[in-house]
């Protein structure tokens, strides 16, 4: 790997930041392999960006002091030796493994990742779909870990670009002008990027997380770090080493305790490890190297340092195909694959990596390199398409039918009307024939979205008007919820408009039912609903509170029990399981939880007038939650039902709201 020093005006080796590189990917690998006291690990990633900045700020100052210009040919060229062989070699593997290891459902989501990194565009996709980085359904994509080298390749893409304009306007007036006004940029844009991240991660994370603007001002420390480190020999040597040694104990420190959910992954907080790898970078900026840059520079650590870029391509994907071949695997397996992901690593760098890097052809013929770039992205995003096609071809089998049906969404979601994270109003969403004056609303989140097409069905069969309002992760119980990395602020302005609205309506009744299981804001904690005695009395607390906001609209109210959950992605495992799909079922004391029941019910006894219902004897038996059975399949994931069964519910579902509104006109 290149040095990057100074010295009479060129770049020289460094061993140093080959021992860095090692400490980075080593924090990554362990955080992903699960490694307790390394929750911050996924910083490293912050280390390799400012190491990038570093390094390829040094090589275009180079080569303009040099000659006063800079071939972006030749620049893109080296970038392409350097990255694309090795990343398109591991993502055909992973397309492969894919084939292998996952269902066809995950085959094509992975494969649209395959696409957006074929064109280095992979965090954007990301940052589109919400991705959580921390946990869901993202941490079992093979290539999640690509945003990162998508985030590095647009840097390269925009930044050498502005220091050849950069070079050109101070070209008359030399090289010391166009260093001074490299300096001014790098921290005016710097200051700008780290501000706009700093206001950014409030309110939209997930953007700020992927994107690279809000990443730039790490670039950009590395960057400063080049144009600073040819001033170190002048500083004292003992400085340097309490500067080192205070660099390197802040990196730990940093991997440690700077963990999701203590502190935010983007912000401020980032400034430690970015500013120590900076720490690290000058102090090594000298002829004499500190005790921690020769620790750096060992043999051992110089060795992974080299490997980094393939173990941090291989070891994801294996960690990733582990979790899928292996419930809950132990940590001393997570960490065997990990560290045995090594020897794939090698030899990609012994055999794609390296010849092809190092090509005397290719050095000689950026173009050719440039050429060789564009085949591999083609390359690349073409097998990403065929393992879509392969992927559909198996799912639209006959024998598939029942499973693929089960994955459609009701209709509610194509009317726009399960309104997403952001929103904070539902359309008017009103269905059904009207043909008396009985108006029912459908209340809560994406489990009461799951019972619209019974609801529909009833409301069809009996004229009545049906009202939908739900929305994505917004349950209508009056909790403080934290999404997208903040306050879900959208969640409570769109309850309270809910709850205006159904009290203006006067609807003949309301049936309020919700996902059990929700991270409640509790002060500095956030703990589950169904593990917490604490965040369990605050759901019954606000469902309470939900239902005496109701009770102006004189409607009759209905508080629908939570349906079973399975646990797993069900369409999934009878794919995996078609000859014997009885595999997927699951126990009826694993999918319910009647103490989340039992809570909601006394919820709804405290306020007069609440009727409580419960579909789930005709879901569950005594032993068994099936997940499917007459060829309908029951779920459409690991705890939503399915749009067919859903529907089937219908006639079970009239019955028994017409036994309840009955039991509530006797009552009065």
């Amino acid at each position: 790997m290149s040095g990057d020093k100074e010295k009479g005006g060129h770049l020289r080796f460094r061993p140093d930041i080959e021992g860095l590189r090692a400490v980075a990917i080593m924090f990554v690998v362990l955080f992903h392999a699960g490694v307790p006291k390394t929750g911050g690990g996924f910083l490293g990633v912050d280390v390799f960006f400012v190491l990038s900045g570093f390094l390829i700020t040094g090589i275009i100052v180079d080569e303009i002091a040099a000659t006063g210009s800079l071939s972006l040919v030749n620049f893109w060229a080296r970038r392409a030796r350097r990255l694309l062989p090795a990343a398109t070699f591991i993502t055909l593997v992973v397309l492969v493994g894919n084939a292998i290891v996952l269902s066809p459902f995950e085959q094509i989501t992975r494969a649209e990742t395959a696409k957006a990194f074929a064109v280095y565009g992979s965090n954007i996709l990301f940052a589109v779909r919400s991705t959580d980085y921390f946990g869901g359904t993202a941490t079992r994509d093979p290539l999640l870990h690509t945003w990162s080298l998508s985030v590095e390749e647009q840097f390269y893409l925009f930044f050498a670009p502005m220091l050849l304009l950069l070079a050109i306007w101070t070209r008359k007036h030399g090289h010391t002008l166009f260093r001074r006004n490299l300096t001014v940029a790098t921290i005016v844009l710097s200051v700008v990027s780290l501000a706009g991240c700093v206001l950014l991660v409030r309110r939209y994370p997930v953007i700020a997380f992927y994107i690279l603007p809000p990443r730039a001002w790490e670039f950009g420390l590395g960057a400063l770090a080049v144009l600073l480190v040819g001033r170190m020999p002048r500083v004292n040597a003992a400085f340097l080493e309490l500067v080192a040694l205070g660099s390197m104990l802040g990196l730990a420190f940093s991997a440690a305790y700077l963990r999701e959910g203590r502190v935010s992954p983007l912000g401020l907080a980032t400034l430690i490890p970015t500013l120590c790898t900076v720490g690290l970078l000058l102090s090594g900026g000298t002829a004499r190297p500190t005790l921690v840059a020769r620790g750096l520079s060992l043999p051992p650590m110089r060795l992974i340092g080299r490997l980094s870029y393939s173990w941090y391509l291989w070891h994801w994907p294996m960690l990733v195909w582990l979790r899928e071949v292996q419930d809950a695997p132990s940590l001393k397996m997570t960490v065997a694959v990990a560290a045995l992901s090594l020897i794939p690593a090698a030899v990609t760098y012994a055999l794609v990596e390296t010849p092809i890097r190092f090509s005397k052809f290719l050095q000689q013929h950026a173009r050719y390199a440039v050429g060789m770039a564009v085949f591999l992205a083609a390359l690349t995003y073409g097998a990403a398409v065929y393992a879509v096609h392969h992927a559909n071809a198996t799912l639209e089998s006959p024998r598939m039918a029942a499973v693929m049906a089960a994955r459609s969404k009701a209709r509610v979601y194509e009317d726009g009307c399960q309104v997403p994270l952001l929103a904070r109003v539902s359309p008017p969403c009103e269905y059904g024939p009207a043909k008396n004056d009985t108006t029912v609303v459908l209340f809560g989140d994406s489990h009461a979205a799951h019972w619209f097409p019974a609801f529909d069905s009833v409301a069809s069969l009996r004229g009545w008007k049906l009202v939908n309002l739900t929305k994505t992760g917004c349950p209508s119980v009056t909790v403080t919820l934290n999404n997208l990395g903040r306050r879900y602020v959208e969640c409570e302005d769109w309850r309270l408009y809910a709850i205006d609205r159904i009290v203006k309506l006067h609807p003949t009744m309301v049936v309020l039912t919700n996902d059990r299981v929700y991270n409640i804001v509790l002060g500095e904690k956030q703990p589950l609903t169904d593990t917490s005695a604490v965040a369990r009395r605050e759901w019954h607390d606000g469902l309470v509170q939900t239902l005496t906001a109701l009770a102006p609209s004189k409607s009759r109210l209905m508080v629908l029990e939570d349906t079973p959950q399975p646990g797993h992605d069900v369409p999934r495992c009878l794919v995996k399981y078609i000859d014997k799909p009885a595999a997927c079922d699951v126990s009826p004391r694993r999918a319910l939880h009647p103490g989340m029941a039992a809570l909601e019910r006394h919820a709804a006894s405290v306020v007069p007038g609440v009727t409580y219902l419960s579909m789930n004897q005709y879901l569950c038996d005594a032993t068994t939650c099936a997940s499917s059975r007459d060829g309908v399949v029951r779920f459409a994931d690991k705890d939503h039902l399915a749009v067919k069964f859903s529907a089937s519910l219908a006639p079970l579902l009239s019955q028994e709201l017409t036994r309840a509104l009955a039991s509530q006109l006797t009552a009065k």
